[in-house]
Order: structure tokens, then C-alpha cells, then sequence
């Protein structure tokens, strides 16, 4: 009879990852806005890309911590999602 030990060793890593991108829906002229340049939305009101972490071991699929994206006249996104990533990796203790 043989055993076997296989022992994972666990991360946790939360980090603030910030991405930004621009939007051609999200454009207005801040002349028709009171001079408005900047707005401050909750981030579920718009589009997000994707992120995931692969080999995942935890289920990513309950979202991102919600936070505000901050959107400029011209389109431009700036969104500063807040996740937690948790992966596994197998160590060798021999």
C-alpha cells in the first residue's frame, strides 16, 4: 500500500487592478451639461471587460466588489475594480 501527499498551498491576493477604455456611447458636450466634464457612475450601470483569473479557486462568477467608474465628456472610462483573486498551486515539501 502506497500514500500519497499532495498539499496546496493557497493565495489570497486582493488588489486594486484600474483599466480604462473609451466608450463612443458615453460621449456628451459639456456646454449642454452646466460645463459637467466628469461624472461618477456605479459601475454596474455600464459595460465592464471581463476579468478572471484562470486555474481559479474560488468561483468568480458573484462579481466584482462594487465600485464607482468615472467617466469623462469624451468618452473615456475609468474604472477601478476591486477583486479578489484566489488560486492554488501544488508545492513540493519533499
Amino acid at each position: 500500500m502506497s500514500c500519497e501527499y499532495i498539499c496546496f498551498n493557497f493565495l489570497f491576493n486582493q488588489k486594486r487592478k484600474q483599466k480604462e477604455w473609451n466608450d463612443a456611447f458615453l460621449k456628451w458636450n459639456p456646454k449642454d451639461f452646466g460645463g459637467l466634464k466628469k461624472i461618477r457612475i456605479p459601475c454596474r450601470l455600464i459595460w465592464l471587460p471581463d476579468i478572471i483569473l484562470y486555474n481559479s479557486a474560488d468561483d468568480y462568477t458573484q462579481g466584482y466588489m462594487q465600485s464607482l467608474a468615472m467617466i469623462d465628456y469624451n468618452g473615456t472610462v475609468f474604472w477601478p475594480p476591486i477583486v479578489k483573486f484566489r488560486s492554488t498551486c501544488k508545492i513540493d515539501i519533499t
